[in-house]
């Protein structure tokens, strides 16, 4: 139930926009280095965010001679202790003046009391706990709550239960169930806090535990997609891992190849996520036959960037690679270019990727016009690496180097040196690579700056074997002020 409603949100939600990036289909990556960041800076991260209540008699809001209702709201958010803020509710709980920003604003100052060790065992033996909870039934009801208020009080829900058992198990059902309704609105640090809370509610009540495969995968993609907007979501994935170990054979194979991407992608911030890894290989192998050319490419990225820290997803790869080659025609350019990628990455470990090189680097010959910049240096980049195995891949350079001219501009520091790189590795085999060379060599340039030190060795490599003196020079110079 909890664990479907950020990926909901998350994976198409009108309210939800993760820098621009939506759906299920895997972040443009650089062919060395696994970058996590995403394409904008993320917000600042919070544990819940307050709700601001509408003036009185602002628009849409009739004046009326009797109490303001934002005293009230005041007085909550001043209050100095948990038990203030109980008496407080015990006055007013039943009032025509209590709304949900009054509900939102007691439930996280109590939170935030619970957090901070305030809480005492009378505080959470008060009998207006009973109310408080018949009163937030009632306004789900009534469809009350907005989503920001959803999403705090069920962020406040999950620091509470522990200490406090005045609600019931069926009564959080209830409110992850509205929560769920309301995710296309919410925003991603609302989103990360509802996951947060569902796992902390899931280890206490079996009703919200009761996952089925399908939200585990989509819980663990939606972690992945949010860990850099709000690494608070992380806290959530051990436990849906061990989860998923238990129930990855009941997975379908899109609920296999997300669970796979996001392990990859999660690997480095959460370790136990590897633990699942093993059971998502060993079902993506008997169900790779059922998955279309999105999944297909989705996994073996994945399967590259897990080789080294979980062994055993390499049993995937043949399964996988069987069926790329008949489903290239339907795919887009960019999971053509991650095929590429991995092919390259994988090629000495698991030789059997070589089989999908062919049929790919036709399908690259023929999309590489509808390729981004990062795709055509991955591409590249791979087709330097594969050239010895599987010769295939020099049919796609041509088409990829006639189309970096027009898009070398909006490259990043990295692919500029990969790109540079394979080019001067390509140069003798597949001349019509040099089309690119001007451009890349002019723009690196002006990029040198913000290049590390990796990149600038292989750009100070490429340059001299591609007789590029002044490019040369220009490293020389960058690499001697970053000696000093």
């Amino acid at each position: 139930m909890w664990a479907l409603l950020v990926a909901l949100a998350a994976c198409g939600g009108s309210g939800v926009s993760l820098c621009g990036w939506r759906g299920f289909f895997l972040p443009r990556l650089p062919p060395r280095k696994l970058a996590r960041d995403l394409v904008c800076p993320p917000p600042e991260c919070k544990t819940a965010r307050a709700v601001r209540e509408p003036r009185r008699g602002g628009q849409n809001h009739h004046r009326s001679r009797g109490p303001d209702p934002r005293v009230l709201t005041s007085k909550i958010s001043r209050a100095e202790s948990a038990a203030a803020i109980l008496d407080l509710l015990a006055a007013e709980i039943n009032s025509e003046i209590f709304n949900d920003f009054h509900m939102s604003a007691a439930f996280c100052r109590l939170a935030k009391f619970s957090q901070q060790r305030r809480l005492s065992q009378a505080d959470a033996r008060n009998r207006i706990w009973s109310q408080l909870m018949a009163r937030l039934r009632g306004m789900l009801m009534e469809d009350a709550l907005s989503a920001r208020v959803a999403a705090n009080v069920f962020w406040a829900n999950g620091e509470l239960y522990e200490k406090v058992r005045g609600g019931e198990a069926t009564l959080l059902a209830e409110l992850g169930k509205y929560v769920q309704s309301k995710s296309h609105a919410m925003k991603v640090q609302e989103l990360s806090n509802c996951l947060l809370a569902g796992a902390k509610l899931g280890r206490a009540f079996p009703e919200v535990e009761d996952m089925k495969p399908q939200e585990m995968s989509n819980s663990l993609w939606a972690a992945a997609t949010l860990q850099d907007a709000a690494p608070n979501v992380l806290k959530a994935v051990p436990s849906i891992a061990a989860r998923v170990s238990r129930r990855a054979g009941d997975m379908d194979p899109q609920a296999l190849s997300n669970s796979l991407w996001a392990a990859a992608r999660l690997q480095e911030d959460v370790p136990e996520i590897l633990t699942a890894v093993p059971a998502i290989a060993a079902n993506v192998r008997h169900k790779a036959n059922a998955m279309i050319p999105q999944h297909l490419a989705n996994s073996l990225w994945a399967v590259a960037k897990l080789q080294d820290s979980s062994p055993d997803v390499m049993n995937a790869v043949p399964a996988i690679v069987a069926r790329i080659p008949d489903k290239v025609g339907g795919m887009i350019p960019q999971a053509l270019s991650n095929i590429f990628w991995a092919a390259a990455a994988l090629q000495d470990a698991a030789p059997k990727v070589l089989k999908a090189v062919p049929a790919t680097a036709s399908g690259i010959s023929r999309r590489a016009g509808d390729m981004d910049p990062q795709a055509l240096s991955n591409s590249l980049w791979a087709a330097a690496r594969l050239q010895d195995d599987v010769p295939e891949v020099l049919t796609a350079v041509p088409a990829v180097a006639e189309c970096i001219p027009s898009k070398v501009g909006d490259m990043v520091p990295q692919a500029l040196s990969n790109s540079l790189w394979a080019t001067a590795k390509l140069q003798d085999v597949a001349p019509g690579v040099l089309v690119a060379l001007r451009v890349l060599a002019k723009h690196t340039t002006l990029k040198l700056v913000d290049m590390d030190l990796q990149g600038l060795r292989m750009s100070l490599w490429a340059a001299s074997e591609l007789g590029e003196d002044e490019l040369e020079e220009h490293i020389k110079e960058e690499l001697s002020k970053r000696k000093q």
